[in-house]
């Protein structure tokens, strides 16, 4: 598992020569969000469109970039048994207004098709403790979110 993960950092994104890791940490947050999606019991198109709305708007990009993020990451999503190196890289390059945003965006896309499925909640429920988000920012962003879809 962790010899796929390297080398899928280090042969299909070059990551391991980049000085910058903006690149692992899309990959990360791309891998968080397809985990919610994935807890859904029905597989939503809007939903996976939400994910890539919300990809390009947190890191500018379109096109074949996101297209490229998307499907690696959910080709990485398939392997995955822990969600750890995603959300050690995430606590390491995040601040906590940015994590607190990112438990925000997994509430948008989870609610992309109106409905809020227990999986999905427990998902995020999940992440937001390994992100080290605090329990009443888990709620106010979740109502936050609600309160814009009504």
């Amino acid at each position: 598992m962790l010899a796929k993960l390297k080398s899928f950092f280090s042969q299909e994104l070059n990551i391991e020569n980049q000085v910058d890791t903006q690149d692992r940490i899309q990959l990360a947050a791309a891998t968080l969000l397809i985990e919610v999606n994935r807890a859904s019991l029905e597989k939503s198109s809007v939903e996976q469109q939400a994910m890539k709305e919300a990809l390009g708007k947190s890191f500018h990009l379109s096109g074949q970039k996101l297209d490229s993020l998307v499907e690696h990451a959910t080709a990485q999503g398939e392997d995955v048994t822990s969600l750890y190196p995603f959300v050690k890289l995430i606590n390491e390059h995040y601040s906590a207004p940015q994590r607190i945003q990112l438990v925000k965006t997994l509430w948008q896309v989870a609610l992309a098709d109106q409905e809020i499925c227990m999986y999905e909640e427990h998902a995020i429920r999940n992440i937001s403790d390994l992100l080290h988000v605090d329990h009443s920012d888990f709620i106010k962003t979740k109502l936050e979110v609600l309160e814009l879809n009504s």
